[in-house]
């Protein structure tokens, strides 16, 4: 039967809880909100010697009456099934104990139990939305990326800096621009970051994307093997030294994955006349870590960008041959994924996202990220 002085009892035993429930709010508001939650389920488990001695409550029933609050947070059924159960009392603590303390009643445990499950609840929604600059904490966007900044060490810079700021957790998938923006047409990421011009612009015009920021570069470079057969370094421009490649059927090794990269590649032998073809002209298949190691233990030419280069280059019996032609500008852009498309895709955080690689904060890490003393990227958002 009802007992209102144990309830006030079993209340005032709780009061530490409050406190915290409180405390983790105010934390919640910059750490993800789900910590909350898993936070109070294991508290009482771990430290059960924190229930008050002096209560009328004693420690174990304590622990229990917690531990069925936040378990039962989104299951009135185990309440049910917890609540129909007799619960055992320590010595001293059973009904008409000498020492006098308050039966326990299962009606009280009930109160107590659907007492901290609002609370629980109301304080963690008021975590999620009522803290400014935190709407979208515990979010998790997918992110298709080149081999390209991965290799070159930059998303290990980017992506923890951007989950600092936003409490947005980033997951990224390094492949070639062709295959991320596959991954984009199907729905399988919520933003992409690729640097092939034609192929990003012909994703947004097919409704794929909301828009395109640009917002870093660097460069494309030739190298090959330091005797250098064809003589890339006494040529003028790009055609010039591919034109020298092919002629003279010096050993090339070629992405030949749909990147960034090797549509640039193919665009330049465009350019160059040349319809690379035969025994000197290998495809890979491979992200741009691995092709230069295949034409380092080759001797063979390829197409690289700085940033991957600098980072791996030194490990390699290669030499940069070639440079500094304006047709191997390397652009990089980042489009959210079209919501309109695919209306499951996390678009608001990826907009987030999108904005912030435009923001200061974000230009100002690409712009001081060197390798071995030299930039691997240029920002194009700071004057």
């Amino acid at each position: 039967m009802f007992n209102l002085p144990c309830v006030i009892t079993q209340l005032r035993a709780i009061r530490p809880i409050a406190k915290l429930a409180v405390w983790l709010a105010a934390k919640a508001a910059t750490k993800p909100a789900v910590w909350l939650s898993v936070w109070l389920a294991v508290w009482p488990a771990a430290k059960p010697a924190v229930a008050p001695t002096h209560t009328r409550v004693n420690r174990k029933l304590y622990v229990r009456a917690v531990r069925y609050a936040v378990s039962s947070l989104g299951s009135r059924g185990r309440l049910r099934q917890l609540s129909g159960r007799r619960l055992t009392l320590a010595p001293g603590l059973a009904k008409g104990s000498a020492r006098g303390y308050a039966p326990v009643s299962i009606r009280a445990l009930r109160c107590i139990c659907s007492g901290l499950r609002h609370v629980c609840r109301s304080l963690l929604l008021l975590a999620l939305f009522a803290a400014p600059g935190h709407a979208l904490a515990e979010t998790t966007i997918k992110l298709a990326t080149t081999t390209s900044t991965e290799n070159s060490g930059l998303l290990d810079i980017l992506l923890p800096a951007f989950r600092e700021t936003s409490g947005i957790q980033v997951l990224s998938i390094a492949v070639g621009t062709g295959r991320a923006l596959r991954l984009g047409v199907n729905g399988d990421v919520d933003v992409v970051m690729v640097h092939a011009k034609e192929a990003e612009l012909e994703f947004l015009a097919s409704g794929f994307g909301t828009r395109r920021e640009e917002f870093m570069y660097n460069d494309f470079i030739i190298v090959g093997p330091d005797n250098d057969p064809a003589k890339l370094r006494a040529h003028a421009s790009v055609t010039e030294a591919l034109s020298a490649v092919a002629s003279g059927q010096a050993l090339f090794l070629s992405r030949g994955d749909d990147s960034g990269t090797h549509k640039r590649e193919q665009s330049l032998w465009l350019d160059a006349g040349v319809t690379p073809d035969g025994n000197w002209y290998r495809e890979a298949g491979q992200g741009m870590g691995k092709v230069l190691q295949i034409a380092s233990e080759l001797g063979a030419y390829t197409l690289t960008d700085r940033g991957t280069w600098l980072k791996v280059g030194d490990r390699l019996n290669l030499s940069v041959l070639f440079e500094a032609d304006p047709k191997l500008f390397n652009h990089y852009s980042v489009i959210p994924v079209s919501p309109v498309k695919h209306p499951r895709i996390k678009n608001a955080a990826a907009e987030v996202f999108a904005d912030w690689l435009a923001s200061a904060e974000a230009q100002v890490l690409i712009r001081d990220y060197t390798i071995n003393g030299q930039s691997a990227f240029i920002p194009t958002r700071l004057q």
